[in-house]
């Protein structure tokens, strides 16, 4: 669940999986009229469980836009979308980035750093989208492994947000270099809070590229009536004419 629902996209979520319902493999049950299609809403503590595990899941996601991206990653799918718009990057266990190896081998371990700071597309105002930066750890081994938390470069401290193998996850800080347990076939989320592009592996890309804005940004800004005369710009409900705003948000971009 985690894994779906922290994932790019539409997360396509069968109604009953968040309470743990089986069909016992059976994809196709419209036509059965028994407890293979029922719903049972009598839940037992363990489906209570998994039910706000799920809750607290979708509410990261609504919580963080660097999970609800409205474009997928530019990268190519062999390498897990990553590329030089730094908005995505995919770890090995050491913390270190991954190799040609890691990427051709058959790794059971794999850690993902997404990047708040790299959110290429603006919001519904055309406004610069930014987020905290989030490492998401992947173990599919039958058995625990440690992962070390990436160099300060990639974020200095950390917080748990999610751990699929915990009731309760530790609510301290985490600092760069230590090291974290991830229990067998599980998940674990880390949070560090955005600072300042300088020094980390972004920073070049710490605003999107030029342009990217233009097409979304009629609706924000007030302009003058002298203006108006000028270059014939309609003035409705004190916003600045578009043409010039975009012209202004481009000049910010490339200054």
């Amino acid at each position: 669940l985690a894994s779906l629902l922290l994932s790019a996209g539409v997360p396509m979520l069968l109604g009953g999986d968040e309470m743990g319902r089986t069909q016992q493999g059976n994809n196709n049950v419209y036509c059965q009229d028994n407890e293979l299609a029922w719903v049972d809403w009598d839940l037992d503590e363990d489906q209570l469980q998994l039910l706000e595990f799920t809750k607290a899941v979708v509410r990261l996601r609504r919580s963080h836009p660097v999970f609800k991206r409205r474009r997928f990653f530019a990268g190519s799918a062999e390498h897990g979308g990553q590329s030089t718009l730094g908005d995505i990057y995919w770890l090995q266990p050491s913390g270190e980035p991954m190799d040609d190896f890691g990427w051709d081998g058959d790794a059971l371990q794999v850690a993902m750093w997404l990047n708040g700071g790299a959110i290429h597309e603006p919001d519904s105002r055309g406004q610069m989208i930014t987020d905290d930066d989030f490492l998401v750890f992947f173990n599919a081994d039958h058995e625990e492994t440690a992962f070390t938390i990436p160099s300060p470069q990639w974020g200095e401290r950390w917080v748990t947000e999610i751990d699929t193998c915990a009731d309760l996850v530790d609510p301290g800080w985490r600092e760069a270099g230590s090291q974290i347990v991830v229990g067998a076939r599980a998940v674990v989320v880390l949070r560090s809070p955005r600072e300042p592009a300088e020094g980390r592996p972004d920073a070049e890309f710490a605003k999107p590229a030029d342009g990217v804005r233009q097409h979304e940004v009629a609706e924000i800004g007030a302009c003058d009536q002298e203006h108006q005369q000028h270059h014939s710009c309609e003035h409705i409900g004190g916003r600045e004419c578009p043409a010039d705003l975009a012209r202004k948000i481009v000049d910010e971009l490339s200054g």
